[in-house]
């Protein structure tokens, strides 16, 4: 996704909590692209991490003008073997850390007037009955 958005031209923000991943990433897309990529460290279960993204992104490059969400984790496995320790942290992230980032950048969003959010889902989201 990050390498559609800098083929259209976009300036990038990278968020995860391996800063060593993010710097080879960010290297990699801009040389590719030509594009600005900030990597960022950053647990999105923390509302204080998420704030500081935010930060630094408005500091580099003053907008937000789309946030895509696409962190995630998955307990995969038979729903009766599923521990309460990995359903609570796969909510963490996948659903309190969605909504952190939404928050969050959201607020530089709405004072630009112009943004979006775009939320990616897996397949385990379906549910058949």
């Amino acid at each position: 996704m990050a390498k559609a958005f800098a083929n259209q031209g976009a300036n990038l923000v990278l968020l995860a909590r391996r800063m060593n991943l993010l710097e080879e990433n960010a290297k990699a897309i801009s040389e590719e692209f030509g594009v600005e990529v900030l990597p960022f460290a950053c647990d999105i279960t923390k509302t204080d991490n998420v704030a500081a993204a935010v930060q630094a992104t408005i500091e580099k490059f003053g907008r937000v003008d789309i946030l895509v969400n696409n962190a995630g984790t998955g307990a995969v496995g038979p729903a009766e073997e599923i521990t309460d320790d990995q359903f609570r942290h796969e909510m963490e992230i996948d659903l309190f850390g969605t909504f952190l980032c939404a928050r969050e950048f959201g607020k530089e969003i709405i004072k630009a007037g112009y943004g979006r959010v775009i939320n990616i889902a897996v397949d385990g989201g379906y549910t058949c009955v």
